[in-house]
């Protein structure tokens, strides 16, 4: 992530030492997106504004 990134995370709470030394900001989101917020995420990502990262411990998206 670049510097002043920001990470939201569906997989728990953001490791807090991780986020302190990449100087990002991380929150964690729990709840449900409806067919149009879902619709809205994979515009974002095939027009390449979004990057989605997939790792062991969750997907990362960071706004290009």
């Amino acid at each position: 992530m670049k510097p002043n990134g920001r990470l939201v995370t569906i997989a728990g709470q953001p490791n807090e030492k991780q986020v302190k030394e990449q100087g990002i900001t991380a929150i964690s989101y729990i709840g449900s997106l409806s067919t149009d917020q879902l619709g809205t995420i994979a515009k974002l990502v095939s027009e390449g504004k979004v990057d989605v990262k997939i790792t062991e411990t969750g997907v990362r998206m960071r706004m290009g």
